[in-house]
């Protein structure tokens, strides 16, 4: 469930194949869902998505996401969760997961 939460947008080609997928972080909960394009008009984004990131209720990951670019070189985009508020690493110390496109 998405519930009340901040949320962060990004979207781009991911997977290669013309089509424009969206990235969606949502903060509460410290989720990451994408969207596989072509996306256009209305989303109902409690069925149309994949999960792929879950932060257990640590922090709150999902604040900001963005598809990186092609960093190995193989097609797929990666992408980068932001988490600043993970306390994991002591007081304030924040966290960053990076997901490798071939894993979507």
């Amino acid at each position: 469930e998405l519930g009340d939460s901040s949320y962060a947008i990004d979207a781009a080609d991911q997977d290669g194949d013309g089509g424009v997928d969206l990235l969606l972080g949502a903060s509460t909960g410290g989720r990451a869902y994408l969207f596989k394009g072509p996306v256009s008009g209305v989303v109902n984004i409690m069925t149309n998505y994949s999960q792929i990131f879950n932060s257990e209720g640590f922090g709150s990951a999902g604040r900001s996401t963005k598809f990186l670019g092609d960093i190995d070189g193989d097609g797929r985009l990666e992408i980068g969760i932001g988490d600043p508020s993970n306390t994991k690493g002591g007081g304030q110390s924040g966290s960053a997961y990076f997901i490798f496109g071939n894993r979507l």
